[in-house]
């Protein structure tokens, strides 16, 4: 069978690649001609150019100064992650362009997701159409979401015209129990499923992980968004286990420049595989500590910025390790052993259903 995927795959960031990677090589693995769609909106290209006006521009003449001397600097940088990232993408990735304006198409199935296709906050400041299945190819043809998220948008701002889009969605998956709920408040039905990466597993990853070339045990940490606790708690960590801190930064900046800035998608699973201890503020950060069976903690916010996570570590009985705040007093509890038998049997249950989420469409097309 046929499988188009719509994502986010030309976005140059870790999460959004690896997913994409992951779903078509997990329904490859099981036979389908499965390939992602070339489609390359501008809100998805625009903030990952190695090159914008926007990073020099100020309207103080003094910080315009200062940001073309800092970003003279950061070239380099800008243009060896930039290249790294649609290597991944041209030889990993392999993208396929479809005339999605013609219904003349071969495809049997358009799966969309995963990722936050349902995010306007995302997607130009509106609903992008295209992944609600919205046009012409998939005209008469299977449409079902695998795994799609509105990261922390309200949808129920926009109750109305999200009820309409999704109405032509032959099934709907999604991967937070929050967003669950509000579909189902909505009278949408829709059930839960695990995230690409975890549904194709660490075997496939392993096959492309580079081990970095750090002499000695590390602490590695990745942040999306900033806590204010991390370093305070990778130092403590560090020097129990004797253990340098390594940084991978999510985006490049200034600040950032100590840090390992450029790092392609296959380094930056490698940097996972073999760290000795992770703390991280990112969903995927946190699923590939899983994966590997790193000893890792989640920051958390109290805010939507936890629900990805927070779910997901619900699901395999490991909320403990969401860190919210340090407490000299009680330090971190940083050797404490994860029961990592427990945890994979807990996950395979959701794994089996969307395993089965996938078969039963494929099946049934066939």
């Amino acid at each position: 069978m046929k499988i188009g995927i719509l994502t986010f795959h030309c976005a140059h960031n870790y999460g959004a690649v690896l997913q994409a990677f992951a779903l078509k090589e997990f329904l490859i693995s099981k036979g389908e001609d499965a390939f992602i769609i070339n489609y390359r909106p501008d809100y998805l290209l625009r903030p990952y150019k190695w090159f914008r006006f926007a990073y020099w521009f100020s309207f103080n003449p003094f910080r315009c100064i200062i940001k073309i001397l800092v970003e003279f600097a950061l070239l380099p940088q800008r243009y060896r992650r930039y290249k790294s990232f649609e290597k991944f993408i041209n030889q990993k990735l392999r993208p396929v362009n479809i005339d999605l304006n013609s219904k003349e198409t071969d495809i049997n199935l358009f799966i969309l997701g995963s990722d936050q296709i349902w995010n306007p906050d995302i997607t130009g400041g509106k609903f992008d159409e295209i992944f609600f299945g919205r046009f012409p190819a998939a005209h008469k043809k299977k449409v079902i979401t695998y795994a799609a998220s509105s990261g922390g948008y309200n949808l129920l701002k926009c109750k109305t015209e999200f009820q309409t889009l999704v109405s032509g969605i032959d099934k709907i998956s999604v991967r937070e129990d929050s967003l669950l709920e509000v579909l189902r408040n909505l009278n949408i039905d829709a059930e839960k499923v695990v995230d690409p990466t975890l549904l194709a597993g660490k075997e496939i990853f392993e096959k492309i992980a580079i081990k970095p070339e750090i002499n000695g045990p590390y602490v590695l940490v990745y942040e999306i968004h900033r806590h204010k606790d991390t370093y305070v708690i990778a130092n403590q960590i560090a020097k129990e286990i004797n253990a340098k801190v390594i940084t991978l930064a999510s985006y490049i900046t200034y600040k950032e420049r100590k840090n390992q800035q450029v790092v392609s998608p296959e380094e930056f699973v490698g940097y996972f595989k073999y760290a000795d201890f992770i703390i991280t503020s990112s969903f995927h950060g946190t699923i590939f500590s899983v994966m590997f069976n790193r000893n890792f903690f989640s920051m958390k916010f109290g805010n939507e910025v936890d629900n990805r996570t927070a779910s997901f570590l619900k699901m395999i009985g490991l909320e403990d390790r969401m860190f919210r705040s340090y407490d000299a007093s009680n330090g971190c509890k940083y050797d404490d052993i994860i029961q990592w038998l427990l945890v994979k049997s807990m996950n395979e249950d959701m794994l089996q259903k969307s395993r089965k989420y996938l078969d039963n469409f494929c099946s049934h097309i066939c």
